[in-house]
């Protein structure tokens, strides 16, 4: 595979990741203003009239919530979330330790810790952090997600396919089956 085909892929994952993100964090915010919820726990959201708009809105309610309550995880995951879109990926991943540390079963901290310390250069280390999360929760279609990029981008194809052809099956009707399906047929296939 060559520069280009990495090059592609790491694209298409951005694209995706950010599409994703966007969209869980708009979520998350939303179910969190109403339920008091993370969004892997709403079934149902309703928009409400002032749900914070940007990145700096979703801090500013973050810090109020953590203000209420340091220990709650799920706003510690919200401020994790909230710097990873800007790109503060070490602010991002202390607020995720911190979240994990709360709640160890959040698989989506894992995840995103993982991700966070990969574009940090400490693949490795965000490669180990998922992997943690998928014994946390090995349905957690996500996360399978992330462990092919991680792996691609460091060169590791044959156990990226893996992790997308695991990602795919999962749910293959999915965002996150589509982009993994996008994924294998640039490596080569997708294994029904």
């Amino acid at each position: 595979m060559g520069r280009k085909d990495y090059l592609l892929i790491v694209l298409i994952f951005l694209l995706a990741l950010s599409l994703g993100g966007l969209f869980a964090l708009g979520v998350k915010v939303i179910g969190n203003m109403w339920e008091d919820k993370r969004v892997e726990e709403v079934q149902v959201v309703e928009t409400p009239v002032a749900a914070p708009s940007g990145a700096e809105e979703v801090l500013e309610y973050y810090r109020k919530k953590l203000e209420e309550d340091p220990e709650d995880p799920k706003a510690l995951a919200g401020m994790g979330d909230a710097y990873f879109e800007l790109h503060e990926f070490e602010k991002a991943s202390e607020f995720y330790r911190k979240a994990i540390e709360r709640n160890p079963r959040d698989v989506d901290s894992y995840n995103d810790l993982g991700l966070s310390l990969h574009y940090l250069g400490r693949s490795k280390e965000g490669l180990e952090m998922v992997e943690k999360g998928i014994k946390v929760d090995p349905g957690y279609q996500r996360i399978w997600l992330t462990k092919g990029f991680i792996l691609a981008t460091t060169g590791k194809t044959r156990e990226a396919k893996e992790a997308w052809q695991r990602a795919y099956e999962l749910g293959p009707d999915t965002d996150v089956g589509r982009a993994a399906q996008e994924f294998l047929r640039q490596l080569g296939g997708v294994r029904k």
